[in-house]
């Protein structure tokens, strides 16, 4: 009986942080490109530091809007795809690897 207790918990557990690593954690939004405001909304990191996700976001803002490629941030290749959807809010992804950041552009 205690055994069953122990693995149901055991799987309780991991079923949390797989849930956790699904969604990622909600960070707040870099300051800038180019200035002090915020053009930005919605960052998600899973694998890497809220710091790092922003660090991503801006050296890799190039690539919204419509476009993909390759940027450098924080000592990592990260690849990047973006939307192009009709207004002006972009939403772009990042990934190194099993980490990644995602981020909606708003200007």
């Amino acid at each position: 009986m205690r055994f069953a207790l122990a693995i149901a918990i055991s799987l309780a557990v991991l079923a949390g942080v797989s849930a956790q690593a699904a969604t990622g954690r909600l960070c707040v939004p870099p300051r800038g490109p180019g200035d002090s405001a915020v053009h930005s909304s919605g960052l998600r990191v899973v694998g890497i530091t809220c710091v790092v996700g922003r660090k991503v976001a801006l050296a890799c803002a190039r690539l919204s809007y419509g476009r993909s490629g390759t940027c450098f941030a924080a000592g990592r290749r990260w690849h990047c795809t973006s939307t192009r959807p009709p207004g002006s809010q972009s939403f772009e992804r990042c990934t190194s690897s099993w980490r990644w950041m995602h981020i909606r552009w708003l200007d």
